[in-house]
């Protein structure tokens, strides 16, 4: 892999670029590198073949290690683009497809976990890294109801009794499931994906107003806001969590969470 647009008059650190670059190139490597070919010929004089050969050995070794972990940061990017060819054919439609059920919630997910700066990458909080976090999160119907309609919602709670009407559960037995659940998002919390979700949404939060709003037409605020129904936890479920964590102002002892007014969404 040598640099064919190296000249025999420019130091060796332009034909071994990777090397030139590399923290772990010795000091005498990098003394090498710093001499023109006829300065590194004469110091060299009888082994010049064998050196340049361990150079170029060392060189293509980072040459390699460096595709691989370009490679390694790309694909997540491919496979969440691949991943939204049913609602959009290329970039330019996406930006423009509507929020309205739980396919569109997740196309419009993954392309929110896509940075473009300063390079393109997913961020830590893709889709499938949050769901695997959230996977023992609701052992059974009633902590997935109370997730949705009683902690991390934007609209008036579901109350204890009528969530226990429906699950054929006291009321008091509901409130300890609500309060287990509640213990256990705000652990959650500190986990690299659900923190990185967290974060995006604070970034996303309108100080303007004089109090912190996230505004109904923001896209992430229009996923939390469908009613998918699903059994098991989506996108939908993955972004009020996140809303509900970003709502945490530092002085409770645990969020408080968003509630809709009009086209804002406010702090509880």
């Amino acid at each position: 892999m040598a640099n064919s647009n190296w000249s025999k008059t420019e130091p060796m650190a332009s034909r071994f670029p990777h090397l030139w670059r590399s923290p772990r190139a010795s000091e005498e490597f990098r003394k090498d590198l710093d001499l023109t070919e006829a300065e590194f010929g004469s110091k060299h004089r009888r082994g010049k073949a064998a050196r340049l050969a361990e150079m170029q050995l060392h060189e293509d070794q980072l040459a390699l290690t460096e595709a691989a972990e370009e490679i390694g940061r790309a694909r997540p990017v491919l496979v969440n683009l691949g991943k939204i060819g049913s609602v959009a054919q290329n970039l330019l439609d996406a930006q423009a497809f509507r929020i309205v059920d739980a396919e569109s919630a997740e196309a419009a997910y993954r392309l929110a976990t896509i940075s473009l700066r300063p390079e393109a990458r997913v961020e830590d909080h893709e889709l499938e890294a949050v769901l695997d976090e959230l996977t023992d999160l609701c052992k059974d119907a009633l902590d997935r109801d109370l997730l949705r309609e009683s902690v991390c919602n934007c609209v008036k709670p579901v109350s204890d009794t009528k969530l226990g009407r429906r699950h054929e559960k006291a009321r008091q037995s509901v409130a300890e499931r609500r309060h287990k659940l509640i213990n256990r998002l705000v652990e959650l919390g500190g986990r690299r994906p659900i923190a990185s979700l967290r974060d995006f949404i604070i970034a996303r939060i309108d100080h303007r107003t004089g109090r912190p709003c996230l505004h109904a037409d923001d896209p992430f605020v229009r996923i939390a806001l469908l009613d998918i129904g699903s059994d098991s936890l989506d996108a939908r479920d993955v972004v009020a969590v996140g809303i509900w964590l970003a709502s945490d102002q530092g002085s409770d002892s645990k969020p408080r969470g968003f509630i809709r007014e009009g086209d804002l969404l406010t702090i509880r």
